[in-house]
């Protein structure tokens, strides 16, 4: 069995493949694993039930959120943790080697070298998704490593004008800090670190993409003698509302293995969609509602404060909104009646 892709989605899909007893190979196109960074390294603690991160930089307290004038506080203590990406994706590759699977780094390889069954972890922008006309939709991503110290373990997200489709984050990250966004036009990024933190010295930069589709409508082929089943970016299994993909990309190479251990491997659509194809959907409603009436999420933030800190969820967001009905209804009417006729959320690729 071939993996196409080496990041912790492939390279989780490999262990536990291997652990049920498959003769599994990783092919990863780059020399290292881990690398180049794209990451911002911040992840749930729902992480600790996959496997639980070594190398953490900084625990998350809670978050602050601005649009305009208003502002919200979330309060939590311990509810995320800043990680390693680097050392976390060796960390996994470490587990898929110790569980018998081959990692072969430097390798450039596309499904059709291959006859059998072909997993796809080739990311957002591998081949493997676009060979099979699954469309995805993104927003070009840029990150600032700056040489800050902070001053609390508060992550921040601002929504400004200049960037209607998303927000920009603030995450400390130990003796740095980390502020990013995704959005059509980052030229204006830079203009917000100088309003933020004045005169700033910059570490380095990371650039990327942020998927903000959810998931295609198909992960699972057959063609010519082979099975084709895409995971992780290459499927869209990634946040809506946040562009966080480990955890979900992690969990769905868990039900891709169970779908090969029941003996009947095209169960697996059924199995990831069934563990998280609704939440992504409604986390898209969410992420259309919040970007149209920021100010309106603000109130939205205000209302539910106390329900999200007792039992909110990074991960599977849209379980707390059951209990908090009527604020969601309200920003969802406000968003429709302030959303812009013929405004694009992102670019789609071809």
């Amino acid at each position: 069995m071939n993996i196409i892709g080496g990041g912790p989605v492939g390279l989780w899909a490999a262990k536990k493949l291997a652990d049920a007893g498959y003769k599994v190979t990783v092919h990863e196109a780059h020399s290292k694993i881990g690398e180049p960074e794209h990451c911002t390294g911040l992840l749930s603690n729902g992480i600790d039930k996959i496997l639980e991160p070594e190398v953490v930089i900084q625990y998350i307290g809670g978050a602050r959120f601005f649009a305009g004038d208003k502002q919200a506080i979330i309060e939590r203590k311990k509810v995320a943790k800043v990680i390693d990406r680097v050392e976390f994706d060796k960390q996994v590759y470490g587990e898929a080697v110790s569980s018998g699977a081959e990692v072969k780094l430097n390798s450039h390889v596309n499904w059709k070298n291959f006859k059998g069954n072909v997993i796809a972890a080739d990311g957002a922008f591998g081949s493997t998704r676009t060979d099979f006309n699954q469309k995805t939709c993104f927003l070009p991503a840029m990150q600032f490593d700056i040489r800050e110290r902070p001053t609390e373990n508060f992550v921040e997200l601002w929504f400004e004008p200049w960037n209607p489709d998303y927000f920009i984050w603030v995450v400390p990250r130990g003796d740095r800090i980390r502020v990013g966004t995704a959005a059509k036009d980052l030229r204006p990024l830079k203009n917000f670190v100088i309003k933020r933190f004045g005169r700033f010295r910059l570490r380095s930069r990371y650039a990327g993409l942020v998927l903000t589709s959810g998931p295609v409508k198909k992960t699972v082929f057959e063609l010519k003698g082979r099975r084709i089943f895409l995971v992780g970016d290459s499927a869209g299994q990634v946040k809506p509302t946040t562009g966080g993909g480990v955890i979900m990309g992690m969990t769905c190479a868990e039900k891709l293995s169970e779908a090969f251990e029941s003996e009947n491997p095209k169960s697996y659509e059924k199995l990831w969609r069934a563990e998280i194809g609704n939440e992504l959907k409604l986390q898209k409603l969410a992420r259309w509602a919040m970007t149209r009436n920021s100010a309106g999420f603000i109130d939205f933030l205000r209302k539910a404060k106390y329900t999200l800190e007792d039992s909110g969820d990074m991960d599977f967001q849209m379980r707390s909104l059951s209990k908090l009905m009527a604020p969601a209804f309200s920003l969802g009417l406000s968003a429709l009646f302030n959303s812009p006729k013929n405004r694009k959320d992102c670019i789609i690729p071809k």
